[in-house]
């Protein structure tokens, strides 16, 4: 996504969907980097990439109940059809998880609004993560929890990739704090893939 001597934009689309085209001869979620070259070309300003994980949020809180239950139990069924469901209990899979989102939501926020735009390698992670986040928050309530939560996975892992690469600039007091919020995320992380079973 940029040159490594610098944090100049290295825009070269074709390379990138080439690699990603091959990337689905072996996994089919690699798919999904299409969607993520699409929202970040469609979408230039900084301000949508923070405004769309919110709604999103607001979304998953205040209108989850919109399209009804008769809807999301299709949804759900489907789900299970395609054998992406795996968990056996749509609660249970998502409660703890719920958790660790909302730590990382509130992450984004704050690295998002702290990242200036002509940073163009921390804005590119912030992007990336800004659309797990809208999978997370987007197909939650309308009753696709484990695809939602796999795809939300597939994007906000960079949020580690981010810390480390940003870390060796914090003063002492922040280091400790942003090693502490990391250490909370990966137990929260491992306290629900285990109670699902993952782990």
């Amino acid at each position: 996504f940029w040159e490594k001597s610098s944090n100049k934009p290295l825009y070269n689309s074709k390379k990138y969907l080439i690699k990603a085209f091959i990337a689905t001869l072996f996994h089919y979620s690699a798919f999904f980097m299409f969607i993520l070259f699409l929202y970040i070309k469609i979408f230039k300003s900084k301000k949508w990439y923070i405004l769309f994980p919110l709604a999103g949020f607001l979304f998953s809180v205040l209108c989850s109940n919109i399209l009804g239950n008769k809807l999301r139990n299709i949804l759900y069924l489907l789900e299970v059809a395609s054998g992406l469901n795996k968990s056996g209990n749509v609660s249970n899979f998502m409660s703890p998880f719920n958790y660790k989102y909302l730590m990382l939501l509130f992450s984004f926020f704050v690295n998002a609004l702290a990242t200036p735009a002509s940073d163009s390698k921390n804005m590119t992670l912030m992007k990336i993560m800004s659309l797990g986040l809208c999978f997370y928050y987007w197909l939650n309530p309308v009753g696709l929890p484990v695809i939602s939560v796999r795809l939300a996975e597939f994007f906000t892992s960079v949020f580690v990739l981010y810390f480390f690469l940003n870390i060796r600039n914090f003063p002492i007091k922040e280091k400790i704090i942003c090693k502490a919020y990391i250490l909370t995320v990966v137990a929260l992380y491992s306290a629900a893939s285990i109670k699902v079973g993952i782990l």
